[in-house]
């Protein structure tokens, strides 16, 4: 009787009230664009700085220090935006 209470209720309990309103949604998805945003933005200014053209590096190549470059970039925003997101 007692478990089939506690799982009637996690049952009916609303998104809401799991802290999963559509603010933080939206909020999580501003984030994320703007996280992508700021990684183009990166290998823009990368390649006009550095004159270096990264698809180049990386396709024809075969620069594993430029893509572990540009997987430290991702990971390092990645963690900037979850920083953000859970403050």
């Amino acid at each position: 009787m007692f478990s089939s209470t506690i799982l009637a209720d996690a049952v009916v309990h609303d998104v809401d009230t799991f802290g999963f309103g559509w603010a933080s949604i939206l909020s999580t998805i501003l984030y994320a664009v703007l996280g992508f945003a700021l990684l183009i933005l990166f290998a823009v200014v990368t390649n006009l700085l550095f004159k270096l053209d990264i698809r180049k590096e990386l396709v024809k190549d075969d620069n594993v220090g430029m893509g572990v470059a540009i997987a430290g970039l991702a990971i390092a925003t990645a963690i900037i935006i979850a920083g953000t997101i859970s403050s």
